[in-house]
Parts: structure tokens; sequence; C-alpha cells
């Protein structure tokens, strides 16, 4: 999938963003969550996270050298709402990924059902309805061109893989 990206992520712009963040070493897969009004919403395979400052999650991602894509939301997004969908979602385990969560908190807030079972799928369906005010990035320079980012695309496999991984690590 093919983005056009806006601008660089700094830490003044994260105070108030409300969006879907893409994260991680390489995207294949990316790790998803939800900033709503700097504030971080993020359900993984060792925790759920809820209200977190986006600041902290930021610098700490910068820190482990992570890239950082988020779509930037243009609808209002209930912080208390949120956080019932994430703490119901819970830990991901089984069939339940990280996209879950964040998909059910659009679709709640929208009154609407989207079909799709990959970000790379879901962000156009959001970009037609022009609910994506833009897009934001941080340490992706040296994958843009033109102002544009190319989302690889990736398989259930290869998430639910990722998910055992990340399991197997936090139980050493």
């Amino acid at each position: 999938m093919k983005i056009y990206v806006n601008k660089e992520i700094s830490n003044h712009s994260i105070d108030n963003v409300t969006g879907i963040v893409l994260s991680g070493n390489n995207f294949i897969p990316p790790h998803l969550g939800l900033v709503i009004s700097g504030n971080y919403f993020s359900c993984s395979a060792n925790s759920v996270k809820t209200n977190v400052l986006f600041s902290r999650v930021f610098n700490k991602l910068k820190r482990r050298n992570h890239k950082l894509l988020i779509a930037e939301l243009d609808i209002p997004i209930s912080i208390q709402k949120s956080r019932e969908i994430f703490n119901d979602y819970g830990v991901l385990c089984d069939d339940k990924t990280c996209l879950g969560p964040v998909k059910k908190t659009i679709e709640f807030h929208l009154n609407q059902n989207f079909k799709s079972n990959f970000i790379f799928e879901l962000l156009p369906v959001l970009e037609e309805k022009r609910i994506i005010k833009s897009y934001l990035q941080f340490n992706l320079d040296a994958y843009i061109s033109n102002n544009c980012f190319n989302l690889p695309s990736y398989t259930k496999e290869e998430v639910l893989g990722c998910i055992r991984e990340l399991q197997i690590l936090n139980v050493r």
C-alpha cells in the first residue's frame, strides 16, 4: 500500500495527536496501537496498555530505533470507551491480533463495521471515507521516496508467528 507521508513526528506534535500507530523494526508485521489526544492504547502478546502518555512510548521507540507511522484520524474518540474496548479485548492469544481493538474502537465511534483483516486493508477504507487527515512518520526517511512510503503486506501466519515469538520471549 502506497502512503503519502505529510510530515515527521516531533515531540511537540505527539501531545495532541489522535490516530492509528504502526511501529516496529520492519513493519512485517507492524505493531498497532491507538493514540488519542496524546494517550496511547495497545494490546500486545504480554500486556494491555491504556491511557499511557504517548510521549513516553515515543521516546522508548526512539531509543530502540523503531520505525513509526501514525495515520492521523479526523474523528473524535472517547478515551473512556477506548479503555473499555482495549481492556475487554485483552492480551493477544489464539487468533487475536493487535488490529482487533484498534479496529473495534474506530468501528464503534463511526457506528460502522469494516471487513478488513489487516491494517493495509483498513487504511484505504478510512482514506476513502476521508477519516484519515494525514500520515506522520519517524525513522522512515530511508524508505520514503517523493513523500511516499510503501507499507508492506504480510500474512495472518506472520502475525500469529510474531505474537507466539513474543510470548515465548516473555516466558524466558
